[in-house]
């Protein structure tokens, strides 16, 4: 065979080969294929660029490919990124010899497009990832819910490895809760395969047995119209309940005696007053006040002002009923709401009993006992009789009969019946 025949061989496998071939001179394009016009959406080869540092996409890649030839004249395989005819980023894997010939180095590339391999693996090593360190645990199952593999953050909060986990099937760790309780695993897998994603609150079991709350969010994955896998996101419900559980503390509770606030205690006691007026019971309502409050702040000062009014409180909780109602409505005045009292003489009974208590008591809170009286207003409320008034109406008249028992009253309490009594 002659040479002009080998001559005509080569160049027919070149501009036929589905692989790129590109040459380059002294970084510059001198001759390129078909395929490779193809991999870089050009129609000529004159559309290129004539300067080969300029169709390379990163700066650091030409670096490194430059770095290749300096280092190794022999062939070598690295990837690059180039730029298509409109400027978009194409990934090529490149098998590159080098020589030199009359002190120029010509380069040989064949480059194979491997862009939509990239972006699927770089996909897949973002979903990676994202599946290790997502902040919710998360299991993927077989059809029958048996754990092919789980997360990161499954495993801490679990306690369970990838070895503990193989071959269990996760609904024998989970029971449904809500809103469908008492569902067994075989009616969650038909819900599963009834609804794009089932939502809902699971108590769950750890590995060393014990249990927690969580929200769980299982979505079946199909292939073909066929269920194949499930995935099971959980969300653990024990930090945001016991943070949902301490903010409603702190909107319902006064943080120095623990009694309830003075909003929480109107929304509450306007729903007793609702049910007192609709069943036609009676209750009664205390207003109490701290004699000479001021006085022991001033002497004491007030960390000793402040101790005092929480062993107030503390009398007050165990002074009344676990149905009774009391809060701090600010300063040193509480207030009580006691439903179902039958008569107004059981109203006196109370009224009698927690003056006693506080004026027989001295609060042992430093050297010398502190001596503590109180007043306290009453009214005794029917729910027969008195509708027509309104809660703020029985605070206005306890709170008068408090001031009067100040006033007047030597037991330290006042009892008025409401009829006697102005509305406010």
């Amino acid at each position: 065979m002659n040479k002009s025949l080998d001559v005509r061989e080569r160049d027919f496998l070149l501009m036929r080969s589905s692989e790129g071939y590109m040459r380059i001179e002294n970084n510059r394009i001198t001759l390129v294929n078909h395929s490779l016009l193809q991999i870089l959406g050009y129609h000529h080869q004159d559309e290129l660029p004539d300067f080969f540092p300029e169709i390379v996409y990163h700066q650091r890649e030409f670096l490194k490919y430059s770095a290749a030839l300096i280092n190794n004249c022999s062939v070598s395989h690295y990837d690059l990124s180039l730029k298509g005819c409109h400027g978009e980023e194409v990934t090529v894997r490149c098998e590159a010899s080098s020589v030199v010939d009359d002190d120029q180095v010509v380069v040989f590339l064949l480059l194979e497009d491997i862009t939509i391999q990239h972006k699927r693996l770089e996909e897949l090593m973002l979903k990676s990832t994202v599946f290790e360190h997502n902040p919710f645990s998360v299991a993927i199952t077989d059809h029958q819910g048996v754990v092919d593999v789980i997360n990161r953050r499954f495993k801490r909060r679990t306690g369970f490895s990838d070895k503990l986990i193989a071959g269990v099937n996760i609904f024998d760790l989970k029971t449904i809760t809500s809103p469908l309780s008492g569902l067994n695993r075989v009616d969650i897998l038909d819900e599963i395969e009834r609804r794009p994603e089932f939502v809902g609150e699971f108590r769950s079991v750890k590995q060393d047995g014990s249990t927690f709350m969580e929200e769980l969010h299982i979505v079946p994955v199909y292939r073909n119209g066929e269920l194949k896998n499930i995935i099971f996101i959980s969300y653990d419900l024990t930090d945001e309940r016991a943070i949902r559980r301490k903010l409603e503390d702190l909107a319902y509770h006064d943080q120095m005696t623990g009694l309830l606030r003075k909003e929480p205690f109107y929304e509450i006691a306007e729903e007793i007053k609702i049910n007192i007026d609709e069943e036609k019971r009676s209750m009664g309502l205390l207003f109490i006040d701290l004699d000479n409050f001021k006085p022991i702040n001033d002497s004491y000062g007030h960390r000793i002002g402040d101790m005092v009014l929480v062993e107030c409180a503390a009398l007050l909780r165990n002074l009344f009923r676990r149905t009774d109602v009391v809060a701090r409505f600010g300063g040193d005045e509480f207030v009580a709401i006691c439903p179902n009292v039958p008569r107004i003489e059981d109203m006196e009974i109370i009224c009698e009993k927690i003056a006693a208590t506080f004026n027989a008591s001295a609060l042992a809170l430093t050297a010398e006992n502190i001596d503590v009286s109180i007043s306290v207003g009453a009214c005794f409320y029917s729910g027969e009789t008195d509708s027509h008034m309104s809660l703020g109406d029985l605070v206005h008249a306890a709170d008068k009969n408090m001031y009067q028992a100040k006033r007047e009253s030597d037991a330290g309490y006042q009892l008025a019946p409401l009829n006697l009594l102005t509305p406010s």
